[in-house]
């Protein structure tokens, strides 16, 4: 009987600390990486479950350091589907934004690579936080510049409408950031930002030995190109026709106002490309005004009227709102296409 007693015991033993470890195995296959609860895992006096112990905790803080070289978003995908990476592509729809620091290499020169870098990491840290919460994916850094994803490699619902909300955080946050940038090392930092929405080829690109995530296409061409294109028009945000009209009805809650039908470098036909004024309910009196007084010139503008039949209105925009710049570098782009 004693014998029996002790088997019983030792079984429900057993079968409890098997249980603790099978539970933080179905935590981890669900992509949670996070630290929060490792602790539960605690020494057993049997050996063999104590060196499974060891290696879950062991597998979960590789994970968890592997994700932070990969998008978190891929990683949690992959174990969460029981994935194997291979090489492969596959059409879907989605939002690519290309953000870059302005004068990153100048500031570099001025003030000193240590105290560059850790601006650049503080900012990086938290638009990073803004485009998760925003449901989209870090594909990767690239250098002062971040490329991000809405939509891939999972589908999301109105990717438009998040991208937009995340480009309006992340110059709410600058503004927030420049405060500290100021105070503490004495300038402050200016970002650009192009949006594109529309048919990306994403997968897995590389070799057997190394693979990385990324979207092919001309959309990331496009958004690849848009960001600079804010340089020859004063402008800090740009985004596609194809972004506002996805934005559907969600787009009155945006400002954007068209520029006109521009040539863009790698692209036979010139876009209609829109300037991103962020959230409306968020705009100045002041701007809210040129918002109301350049309406009719956006709508003939997303009409394809602009240019050599209705230049006259907004060059008399322009003369009614001099200091208008991104307007007036608008219209001479409109001129030389």
């Amino acid at each position: 009987f004693l014998g029996v007693a002790l088997s019983v015991v030792l079984s429900v033993f057993l079968a409890r600390a098997l249980r603790n470890v099978i539970r933080k195995l179905q935590v981890v296959s669900q992509g949670k990486f996070s630290r929060s609860g490792s602790g539960d895992l605690k020494q057993s006096v049997v050996s063999e479950i104590d060196s499974l112990n060891e290696s879950v905790v062991t597998m979960q803080n590789a994970l968890r350091s592997f994700s932070k070289y990969v998008p978190t978003q891929i990683v949690r995908y992959l174990c969460k589907h029981h994935l194997q990476p291979v090489i492969g592509v596959c059409r879907m729809d989605c939002c690519v934004m290309f953000l870059d620091v302005v004068d990153f290499t100048h500031k570099m020169d001025l003030y000193g690579v240590p105290v560059i870098v850790d601006v650049l990491g503080t900012m990086f840290e938290a638009f990073s936080n803004i485009v998760d919460s925003n449901h989209g994916t870090i594909d990767k850094y690239i250098g002062d510049a971040i490329m991000s994803l809405f939509g891939c490699p999972q589908a999301v619902h109105h990717p438009e409408v998040l991208a937009c909300n995340a480009i309006a955080e992340i110059f709410d946050e600058l503004e927030r950031l420049n405060v500290i940038f100021k105070q503490k090392h004495g300038f402050t930092m200016q970002i650009r930002v192009g949006l594109h929405t529309g048919e990306v080829q994403a997968g897995n690109i590389g070799s057997t030995l190394r693979l990385n995530y990324s979207v092919l296409g001309n959309t990331v061409n496009l958004a690849s190109r848009l960001e600079p294109l804010n340089k020859e028009l004063g402008s800090s945000a740009l985004v596609t026709d194809s972004v506002r009209r996805a934005l559907g009805e969600a787009g009155e809650d945006f400002a954007l106002r068209a520029l006109g039908h521009i040539n863009v470098r790698g692209f036979s036909q010139p876009v209609l490309v829109h300037q991103f004024l962020g959230v409306k309910a968020s705009l100045s009196a002041e701007e809210r005004q040129q918002m109301g007084d350049y309406q009719h010139i956006d709508r003939a503008l997303c009409e394809g009227q602009c240019g050599s039949t209705n230049g006259d209105a907004l060059a008399t925009y322009i003369e009614t709102h001099p200091g208008d710049v991104v307007a007036k570098l608008a219209r001479e782009k409109l001129a030389a296409s």
